[in-house]
């Protein structure tokens, strides 16, 4: 949770007091919320464990399902989330040895079957 560690760590060197938290990515970009509260939280607490500079940190919740979650994270009755298995390794496919059969024309756009051409 790179975003809260950088931000906790940009706020105390600034001499920042207060910060407010909302839950980063767990809406706009779909994160587990409970997995992104559990992890919000121990960012926090590693970093608040070895820099006291900062007196307050806020969790700002929107919806309820977040405030149970963040709620279960501070408590500790959040378990553990599972880490998250790595993706797979992408394959490129194999490089034809043969001349490409669409010729590219000297403009970017579309082609009658939807293809796109590049100059």
């Amino acid at each position: 949770m790179s975003a809260y560690r950088e931000s906790l760590r940009l706020a105390a060197a600034h001499g920042v007091k207060t910060i407010a938290f909302p839950p980063i990515s767990m809406r706009t970009y779909r994160y587990p919320i409970p997995r992104g509260a559990y992890l919000a939280v121990k960012t926090i607490r590693d970093f608040l464990a070895s820099n006291q500079s900062l007196e307050v940190v806020r969790l700002v919740t929107v919806t309820p399902e977040e405030y149970e979650a963040f709620s279960k994270a501070i408590t500790g009755e959040l378990p553990v989330p599972e880490p998250i298995p790595p993706r797979p390794l992408r394959r490129e496919p194999p490089v034809s040895e043969s001349p490409p059969t669409t010729r590219y024309r000297y403009h970017a756009g579309w082609d009658e079957k939807d293809t796109p051409t590049r100059g």
